[in-house]
């Protein structure tokens, strides 16, 4: 369990910090944003999750495209309402799945068995609900010790360790209508979302296909 704690420390000091994005513009443009709220308030923004572009008709899975120099990487805006910590990214409508956990962008939990899949519409914010990390961090840990024997060679470079053994259910807790009203509320209060309305975002769980590095390999991407 030390060495397991010590992992989550050193990814941590290794972290990027997550860039802001000028959105104010990105409403009159056409865009939809996906919302949740995450638990505990003070994880470091080295965790989080990755979405992907979904095509439900063979379970495929695509690059986002998005207004952010790196496509091949979505970014979400942490932004606070008072001690709630949400997480917020700007999508083109469409359908779109919860990918992977990942810490430092380098090692990630693949969610492809049975995912979170959600649709955005133009002017909306699909509000998942709240999401408690922990149990995810501790699984993507453990995985490092078993499969990698805690070895973060892979900082720094180009390829990623994917883990598909172990990895928890994703599960968000759905929104109250209370706290649906006091994120509409929130939103309505941010200037790059004061046009847009809230709603539960309607989520359905599917499977999606996996692919494999032309050296061998499995990638969830």
């Amino acid at each position: 369990m030390k060495n397991v704690g010590f992992i989550f420390v050193f990814l941590c000091l290794v972290g990027c910090a997550s860039g802001s994005v000028n959105s104010n513009s990105l409403q009159e443009e056409g865009y939809g944003a996906v919302m949740y709220r995450q638990t505990p308030p003070a994880t470091p923004e080295s965790v989080g999750l990755f979405l992907a572009e979904f095509d439900e008709a063979d379970g495929s899975i695509g690059v986002i495209d998005t207004p952010w120099s790196d496509r091949r990487l979505n970014k979400w805006e942490s932004i606070w309402d008072t001690e709630q910590h949400y997480q917020l990214a700007w999508l083109k409508p469409g359908l779109y799945v919860v990918r992977s956990f990942h810490q430092q962008d380098k090692w990630q939990l693949c969610f492809h068995e049975d995912a979170v899949v959600f649709e955005i519409t133009a002017g909306e914010v699909s509000y998942l609900g709240q999401l408690d990390v922990s149990e995810f961090t501790m699984a993507l840990q453990l995985n490092v010790m078993k499969e990698d024997g805690g070895d973060l060679v892979k900082f720094g470079s180009e390829t990623s360790s994917y883990y598909f053994d172990g990895v928890p259910r994703l599960e968000f807790s759905a929104p109250s209508k209370n706290e649906l009203v006091r994120v509409d509320g929130f939103i309505a209060r941010q200037p790059a979302t004061t046009q847009m309305s809230t709603k539960s975002a309607d989520v359905e769980r599917h499977p999606f296909q996996t692919k494999t590095y032309l050296t061998g390999g499995r990638r969830c991407n």
